[in-house]
Parts: structure tokens; sequence; C-alpha cells
């Protein structure tokens, strides 16, 4: 199973330390700079849009879940065990790995990078998909 898939959606096919920013459009389905504005206006003059203390509260907000890894498990195994189980293959998420954001969108992570090797450490699904 290849769950992997290399993905930019920054305007500028930069990877500039926007994770945050390409793995939220990706998932909710919005623009880049939509998101990138929303996450600013939530961080205030005082927090960057990236840092967990604004893009976790925010998706909260927006009626997102965030579970945590009760085991430890690297994102190539969760996404095989995911793909194995019915009814759930083709959820759509964002996972934090190693301080990382990234979007997997029916059972494949898009990315910049293949982060499967890395442990996986948050879940984060709409409001009562899981």
């Amino acid at each position: 199973m290849k769950y992997f898939k290399e993905y930019n959606n920054n305007p500028y096919g930069e990877n500039i330390d926007d994770c945050v920013i390409r793995a939220i459009s990706l998932f909710t389905h919005r623009d880049y700079y939509d998101v990138f504005d929303a996450l600013c206006e939530y961080a205030g003059e005082d927090r960057e849009p990236n840092q967990g203390n604004v893009f976790l509260p925010w998706l909260i907000s927006q009626g997102y879940e965030v579970r945590e890894f009760t085991e430890k498990i690297t994102v190539s195994k969760f996404l095989n065990e995911l793909n194995e189980t019915e009814g759930v293959e083709d959820l759509d998420m964002l996972l934090l790995v190693n301080g990382h954001l990234t979007a997997i969108m029916g059972g494949v992570c898009y990315d910049t990078w293949d982060c499967g090797r890395y442990r996986a450490q948050l879940m984060i699904v709409k409001e009562g998909e899981i």
C-alpha cells in the first residue's frame, strides 16, 4: 500500500515552515490564504499561526476533535492499519508528527516529505467522525 503522495499547495511551490497552513487548507478544502488569514487573526500579534497553541484551539473552534495516540505507532504503520479497517479506510484527518502537521486524505499522506517513519502524536478529525 502506497501511503505517501508528494504534494505542496503553497501558492509559490515553496516549503517554508508552513506545514500547518498547507495541511489544514487541504484537509478543510479551504484556500491556502484563507487558512493563513484565519490563523493569523486567531493568533493575534504575539503568536505565530503555526504554533500548536494557535492552530489546535482554532481547529477545535471550527468543529474538529484532537485525539492523542495511546500507543507508540509510526505514521506508516498507523496508515496501514487504517487502510485495513473497514469503514474508516477513507477517513480524512490531520496528524501531528514530530512537531509537523500533515494531511491524511483517503488513507494517503499528502505532504512535501514522507513522515512515515516518525511517531504519530495527535490525530485531528471532524467532530463525531470516530
